[in-house]
């Protein structure tokens, strides 16, 4: 599962991006003509020249295109934030479960986050307390996993399992400046507990 909400983030970044790489040749070409076909008319060039022209305008256009979106493409924090899954893990100090959810930054930079809350549960329980502006910097090209607080399980599934869920807002931006970015959303979670209560596996889904 965790793979599979991994390759249909990929997979929507890049038809996201290959739209966008469209308009901008669609653009070029336009451009290419629009200053090179009007000059070759006027001074009365054969089409020849004409065309000859346009194939290095465009490809002197398209370069200085693609220079600078990749140069956006990287400094842009919109979009570098990204879900992937809930998560179930043990807390040692204090003995109980903790519910959390995977960060990953796409950027080649770092990015600052805050939580503004999470609320998580294991079968019907609730952590008593429950996690809320949670500001930290995630580093480039990083995967985090931030927990609620711990849960504490009166009855461990043995040899089973517990469903739960995780729930959260949080906003992002650049680092040091304001965080303009808003993520919420909800994942379910499916915990596998061996013969001796010990937990096994995770299973994240959409909520």
């Amino acid at each position: 599962m965790a793979i599979r909400n991994f390759f249909r983030v990929t997979v929507g970044w890049f038809r996201d991006e290959l739209a966008q790489q469209g308009l901008q040749y669609l653009w070029t070409i336009v451009m290419s003509s629009a200053l090179t076909v009007p000059l070759g008319l006027v001074q009365g060039l054969p089409w020849m020249y004409i065309y000859v022209g346009t194939g290095v305008m465009f490809a002197a256009v398209t370069h200085g295109v693609l220079r600078f979106s990749e140069l956006s493409s990287r400094s842009r924090v919109e979009g570098k934030i990204h879900a992937i899954n809930g998560t179930v893990g043990k807390d040692i100090k204090s003995n109980c479960f903790v519910v959390g959810i995977m960060i990953r930054n796409m950027a080649s930079f770092p990015i600052e986050i805050e939580f503004l809350e999470i609320r998580t549960k294991l079968g019907n329980t609730v952590p008593q307390d429950s996690l809320k502006n949670h500001k930290f910097i995630i580093n480039p090209n990083t995967i985090t996993v931030t927990n609620d607080h711990g849960i504490d399980l009166a009855n461990i599934p043995r040899g089973s399992t517990i469903e739960g869920m995780v729930e959260f807002k949080l906003k992002y931006g650049a680092k040091g400046s304001a965080l303009p970015y808003v993520i919420e959303g909800k994942k379910r979670v499916v915990a596998s507990f061996n013969d001796d209560g010990i937990l096994k596996e995770c299973v994240s889904m959409e909520g």
